[in-house]
């Protein structure tokens, strides 16, 4: 990776994490900005009044697009398969749940 497209970890992270958090969190703000005619940064109150999807709540790239939508101000809505896993994507800030395994998720 080029120089001026890395991060510095803070001091309290690891490698680890940041290996971690680089792919999933890039993705995920990569997905939340590239709309044609949508927000090209996300911020505080960016996503006002949009509602995002965010399918697979629980996965890594799913769970930092619920985190980043919701605290740009989206209304988030995730896909999930299990209680378990809607309460992961609850507790990361999704608003409504949909479990795709009850039925047609589109009714």
């Amino acid at each position: 990776m080029p120089a001026e497209q890395a991060v510095p970890l803070p001091d309290e992270a690891d490698f680890e994490i940041g290996a971690a958090l680089g792919v999933p969190a890039l993705t995920a703000h990569r997905a939340l900005t590239v709309a044609e005619d949508g927000t090209r940064r996300l911020q505080p109150g960016a996503l006002d009044g949009k509602v995002v999807l965010a399918a697979g709540g629980a996965g890594a790239v799913g769970h930092a697009v619920i985190q980043l939508a919701r605290w740009a101000g989206a209304t988030v809505i995730s896909t999930i398969s299990s209680p378990a896993i809607a309460r992961l994507a609850t507790a990361a800030g999704s608003h409504h749940v949909i479990n795709y395994r009850d039925g047609d998720p589109a009714t």
